[in-house]
């Protein structure tokens, strides 16, 4: 993880300061897209799978509620980008409970991420510069690379501490 710079860190504090405050928005947001662009995902979520239309989606409390952690599962992680250590220990449990709690497969996460680059490509426009972009790509793909090594982990574990991925 130690590939993100300081550059990088601060052009996702950057974006993060402006989306973070909406988060309940751009959380139910980011779910959505999941679910209109890989419909599939709905399947790991027993009582939104059902869901079919965009109107009813937007009224959906259980989707607000997850767009909801995910968010703060992500201010967990770029509140800590400079302790890696923390960052690895949060990833590693997410990363156990969506293995073995709800049985979520690896590659979800990449669909997850892709979303969050589309989501904020459209809500930020001209703000969301090519660099800042690519600061974002590269952090989610770290994060995506660990989320597989948690994942590939029998038992699931962190790294040990002073270990870079």
């Amino acid at each position: 993880m130690d590939q993100v710079t300081e550059e990088d860190k601060q052009n996702i504090k950057v974006i993060w300061d402006k989306v973070y405050p909406s988060a309940d928005e751009t959380g139910q947001a980011i779910v959505i897209r999941l679910f209109v662009d890989f419909p599939k995902t709905k399947n790991y979520f027993k009582k939104l799978k059902d869901i079919s239309t965009l109107e009813e989606m937007q009224a959906s409390a259980g989707i607000k509620a997850h767009g909801k952690r995910v968010m703060n599962a992500f201010n967990q992680i770029f509140s800590n980008m400079d302790n890696w250590s923390e960052v690895r220990t949060i990833v590693a449990r997410l990363a156990h409970r969506h293995r073995d709690g709800h049985q979520v497969d690896v590659y979800n996460f990449a669909f997850l991420f892709e979303v969050v680059l589309n989501v904020l490509t459209d809500a930020l426009g001209c703000t969301f510069t090519p660099d800042i972009k690519a600061s974002w790509k590269k952090l989610l793909s770290i994060l995506n690379d660990y989320i597989a090594l948690c994942y590939a982990a029998t038992p699931l574990v962190p790294e040990e501490p002073g270990t870079t991925v």
